[in-house]
């Protein structure tokens, strides 16, 4: 038994993301998340009697806040990915962005419909205890610098682990309700639906909507269950996990193409795991005064919630869609270069 426990504690200490990685990251994530805000206010047109909380902390709500208190959220959302931002009070700026943004994304899901975001909230959450605030932030001046590569590796792969349990509760799921019954098309018919009932008619949808191909869609059906329930196979191994992520982005963009998901949230939480640092310059301090740094990080926060408010939500959608791309193609680029290496090193193996 100890020497289990000992095999699984090397495993989460063992890991090659370094301070400048996640450093990176967090720039990337916080950017990201400033330019596809919740919209929590737009509740405050739906009727009351509809509000009924999933389980959770949000049942302590008797009925949905008032129309101010919906935009405050948001603006203290907004506000806290600024400070995220430039990296000032970085711990405990992630653990109230993680408590915003699960208190937002609850009161959404108040109203019957719950999305697939929880990636998003877990990254601030078990980021918090990384050191992705110990360089590229004010933080950085106040904070001891340690070896580079001296950084713990067990904030990330819990994330892992929780992104990948996340894919396996909606595999379960699927699998239970029949989806790899050969007599039934899934995919098919959530894509029918959307596209009838949901307005769903963009992309690919108008292509594909007379295809009668019965056995391409139970592969579709097949691929769905088994790259849910597959993903937490992968995470004992960075590299599995990572080639089984980057596959996972080009799922995401099959989704959007044919059923008119955008899951650009996801793409923020798979960025966690790569070596920024290998193609963004060295990381560096920033060098202002910490009382300036606070102007910054709430103009940042508020400017950002005021564009939203003036552009409205098809900038968010345009932002969410360009995420899902942006995501494939990298995926697409990380996937041949492990591809070119691989092969490299089986030529190199038979000479």
């Amino acid at each position: 038994m100890r020497a289990t426990i000992e095999r699984i504690d090397a495993w989460c200490r063992r890991g090659d993301l370094t301070t400048q990685d996640i450093a990176w990251f967090r720039v990337i994530y916080s950017a990201g998340l400033l330019l596809s805000l919740q919209q929590v206010s737009a509740l405050s047109g739906r009727s009351a009697d509809q509000f009924d909380p999933p389980p959770g902390p949000i049942m302590l709500f008797e009925s949905l806040p008032p129309h101010a208190v919906l935009e405050g959220l948001e603006i203290v959302t907004a506000v806290l990915a600024g400070f995220l931002l430039v990296g000032l009070h970085t711990r405990t700026v992630s653990i109230l962005l993680a408590l915003a943004l699960m208190t937002g994304f609850g009161l959404i899901y108040s109203f019957g419909k719950i999305d697939h975001t929880i990636v998003v909230v877990l990254v601030p959450a078990m980021m918090a205890f990384s050191r992705w605030g110990d360089t590229l932030s004010l933080d950085a001046g106040s904070t001891p610098r340690d070896a580079e590569r001296d950084v713990a590796q067990w904030p990330m792969r819990l994330l892992a682990v929780m992104v990948a349990l996340s894919f396996v509760t909606a595999g379960w799921a699927k699998f239970r309700s029949g989806w790899l019954d050969l007599d039934t098309h899934a995919v098919q018919g959530h894509f029918a639906r959307g596209y009838f009932t949901g307005g769903r008619t963009n992309w690919l949808a108008p292509e594909l909507i007379d295809l009668r191909l019965g056995r391409l869609w139970e592969v579709a059906d097949w691929l769905t269950v088994g790259l849910e329930l597959g993903l937490i196979l992968t995470v004992v191994s960075w590299r599995l996990f990572r080639v089984a992520v980057a596959v996972t982005t080009l799922f995401h963009l099959g989704v959007m193409l044919v059923i008119n998901i955008a899951f650009s949230w996801n793409l923020l939480g798979y960025a966690a795991f790569y070596r920024w640092a290998s193609i963004f310059p060295p990381a560096f301090d920033i060098r202002i005064r910490r009382s300036l740094g606070y102007v910054v990080a709430t103009a940042a926060g508020a400017g950002m919630y005021a564009w939203h408010e003036s552009v409205g939500p098809e900038f968010q959608h345009d932002v969410r869609v360009s995420m899902v791309f942006f995501g494939a193609a990298s995926g697409v680029v990380y996937l041949v270069v492990q591809l070119r290496r691989a092969l490299t090193a089986r030529s190199a193996r038979k000479r």
